[in-house]
Formats: C-alpha cells, sequence, structure tokens
C-alpha cells in the first residue's frame, strides 16, 4: 500500500512551486487528508467532467446567488435601519422584508437571463424557498448584530490580485512567512462587522454548514483554517490587534447548534495556527503525505 511517503528533488520542486500560490482551501484540504493535498495540488489530478442537464440550480451557483443577495440587502441597509429593527424582531420588519424579496427578485431574474432554467416549476419553487430562507435567515442575523453591538461595514472584501473581474479592496495578498517560505494568501471576506469590540469576519454557508460546528477545535486541528487566516489578513491591512478580531459561520438555514459553536477569537487561535502551518509547511516539503 502506497504510505505517501515520498522522496526526490521533483516532489520537493512541486511543493515548494503549490506553496508559491497556496490558498486557505488548499491548506485544509492538507488538514483533512495530506494525500489529497498530493493528488490535487502536486500531481493535478483532475475530475473528469460529465456535465448533464441540472433540474436544481447547481450548489456552487446557489451559493453565489445567495451571496449577491444578501450583499446587496446589507449594503442597502444602514446602520440605523439595523437598530430599529429591534422592535419589530424576531419578525422582520416589513419595509426589511419587502427590501430583500424584491433584490431577490431582481437577482434571479438576472440569473435567469444568464441560464434559463430546465424546469421552470422548480427555478420558482428555488426562488420562493429562497425569499423565505433569507428572510427567517436575516430576522436572526439582525437580532446577533444588535445584541453584539456590529454594523456591517464591508461586503465581499477581495484582496490579492486573482480577482479577474473585480478591483480587489487590498491589491496585495496577505504573506504568511513559513520556515523562509512566503504563504501568499488571497480570497474574499464575505461581510466585515465593526463595533466599539472590534471586527468580526462572516463567513456565510448554505446549508446547515455541520462540516463547521466546533469551528475553533477544528481550526486547531488544521482541517478549518481560511475563516482563521482570513482574520489574520484583516487584521494586518486595518492594523488591529488580533484580540480584538474574531470570526463567525452563518449558516443560511436554522440550524439547533449554538451559534458558539461556528466561532472564534482570534486572539486564541494565531500561536497555534502558525504552529499548525509550520508542521504542514514542513511535511510538503519533505514529501510527507501520509
Amino acid at each position: 500500500p502506497f504510505d505517501g511517503f515520498l522522496s526526490g528533488a521533483a516532489v520537493r520542486d512541486r511543493a515548494a512551486l503549490a506553496l508559491q500560490s497556496v490558498s486557505p482551501t488548499h491548506l485544509e484540504d492538507f488538514g483533512e487528508c495530506p494525500q489529497k493535498f498530493l493528488l490535487k495540488h502536486i500531481l493535478r489530478v483532475r475530475d473528469i467532467d460529465d456535465p448533464e442537464r441540472e433540474v436544481q440550480i447547481n450548489h456552487r451557483e446557489k451559493g453565489t446567488l445567495d451571496h449577491s443577495i444578501l450583499e446587496r440587502f446589507y449594503r442597502e441597509t444602514p446602520g440605523h435601519e439595523i437598530k430599529a429593527a429591534a422592535v419589530d424582531l424576531p419578525r422582520l420588519p416589513m419595509g426589511l422584508a419587502e427590501r430583500l424579496e424584491r433584490i431577490v427578485d431582481e437577482q434571479f431574474d438576472a440569473f435567469e437571463e444568464r441560464a434559463p432554467a430546465f424546469n421552470r416549476s422548480m427555478r420558482g419553487m428555488e426562488r420562493r424557498a429562497t425569499k423565505r430562507i433569507l428572510r427567517d435567515f436575516v430576522a436572526t442575523d439582525l437580532a446577533d448584530l444588535i445584541v453584539r453591538d456590529l454594523i456591517p461595514q464591508r461586503f465581499e472584501y477581495r484582496f490579492g490580485s486573482k480577482h479577474k473581474n473585480h478591483v480587489p479592496d487590498h491589491p496585495d495578498p496577505f504573506i504568511v512567512d513559513i520556515h523562509g517560505i512566503p504563504l501568499r494568501v488571497e480570497g474574499t471576506v464575505d461581510r466585515i462587522d465593526e463595533g466599539p469590540a472590534g471586527f468580526r469576519i462572516v463567513d456565510y454557508k448554505s446549508g446547515k454548514a455541520g462540516r463547521h460546528e466546533n469551528l475553533g477545535e477544528k481550526i486547531d486541528r488544521g482541517v478549518r483554517l481560511q475563516l482563521a487566516l482570513y482574520a489574520m489578513a484583516v487584521a494586518e491591512f486595518f492594523g488591529i490587534d488580533a484580540g480584538r478580531v474574531s470570526g463567525t459561520i452563518k449558516p443560511l438555514v436554522r440550524t439547533e447548534t449554538a451559534a458558539e459553536k461556528f466561532a472564534f477569537a482570534l486572539g486564541e487561535k494565531s500561536v497555534r495556527l502558525r504552529e499548525t502551518l509550520s508542521i504542514f509547511v514542513d511535511s510538503m516539503l519533505n514529501g510527507r503525505f501520509p
């Protein structure tokens, strides 16, 4: 059986090349299964595409659609309206509900022009379900913002040069130096909330986000690194102490899991995170993919 341990200059050279443009999700691949990283990012193995007509919107496209709806909604909703919503919550105030439904319709209409529905009845059901799910999500999210005294301030915050169709908010990548290897982290933060206590990095997840429960523990294990690295990037870009930065996953579908299970404080994670990255890089450069 293949044990995943390799030797030779070719392996080290390919690993070093892969690390020049590594992403947080690539590092998560290594944390979940080092051989997964070897196959995908060293040997460049690819799935064979066999597209079929999809009755429903592809889950990746649906995630992009949900993100664009929420980005527009929060851009159009100033802080004083968020605070005023406390009177009506947990019911979403009528004005905000109407705004959300209008944006859903406009985004679905635009999507329909790009990708006409194979099944119009199913597309109509998806539109109605999106309105219901996001209305419930926004009501819960506003209550959380009010309790924590936070206001969404930045949306789809892009950093690095990989964004082909958008001008990045921060043109340079976030660089973490590990064993003299500069890990260049580029990406997009769904939302940045600000308040008296500091900054909070928010990542929307379609569904109930079960894979992200106990997020703090999974960051320590190195299987969920993206949001923590994004938080480190934001702390550096905005010149704020790690102790004033936190992160949270926001599942779009109601879940019984406590919100704290999806959250972390960067100040508690940054030291161990660097240790984890050090272990990963050392293993990759020495051909260890167990």
